[in-house]
């Protein structure tokens, strides 16, 4: 999604500049053409001019509609990834705090990850309040000394 979205900036921006170079052209090439460039009969500068003024204007319409509806689908994507990651997330939750076995994740650091409700209610306090805390909050330092052999297993 991403390589798409960084080939459809650059193709705005290629876009742009030419869309926005067009009417700059023509007013240099009429302001720059001698009298014998200019034509008297049939279309002179003024109308290519003000053609080429309305047509990279009509351009522009056009790509900034293409532009929308791109823009648009790439957030409802995100947005139903969004939604599927945190639907899956509380399933995973729902299924741990399901478990009457106490379940908990500590990183490397000895800072809590994850905990089911079990755990949670083993140390008296809530899931949420456990969350990041250090493992030494909650042991005694003689039950972490005991521990700390068996952690570093892990």
């Amino acid at each position: 999604m991403f390589q798409s979205i960084s080939r459809w900036r650059t193709i705005n921006v290629l876009a742009l500049l030419v869309l926005g170079a067009a009417p700059c052209v023509a007013y240099l090439v009429h302001y720059t053409a001698t009298p014998s460039m200019q034509n008297t009969s049939g279309w002179g500068v003024e109308e290519w001019l003000t053609t080429a003024w309305a047509a990279s204007n009509l351009l522009l319409l056009v790509y900034f509609a293409r532009t929308k509806k791109f823009l648009e689908a790439v957030i409802s994507e995100q947005s139903q990834t969004r939604q599927a990651q945190n639907q899956a997330q509380k399933d995973l939750e729902s299924l741990l705090n399901g478990v009457p076995y106490m379940l908990g994740y500590w990183d490397k650091t000895l800072h809590n990850r994850f905990s089911n409700k079990a755990y949670a209610q083993w140390l008296g306090i809530t899931p949420e309040t456990l969350l990041n805390k250090h493992i030494s909050e909650f042991l005694n330092p003689a039950r972490l000394a005991a521990a700390t052999p068996l952690i570093e297993k892990a």
